[in-house]
């Protein structure tokens, strides 16, 4: 289950308990090969659209 989660100044994606990606000054900084393709893109302002993001990308892979 992919989930946004914002805290202390940073956003992280998390699959689970494992975080797959992190949002630094606005652009999407992965750490799972799978979502590689998201690596440097500008990230949506919201955490729904965000998500939306990576759920279309788990889907494809």
């Amino acid at each position: 289950m992919i989930q946004v989660v914002r805290g202390w100044g940073r956003t992280t994606i998390a699959d689970g308990d494992r975080p797959i990606a992190f949002v630094v000054d606005g652009r999407i900084r992965v750490i799972d090969g799978r979502f590689r393709a998201l690596e440097g893109r500008k990230a949506p302002p919201d955490a729904p659209a965000l998500e939306k993001l990576f759920k279309d990308v788990a889907k494809k892979s």
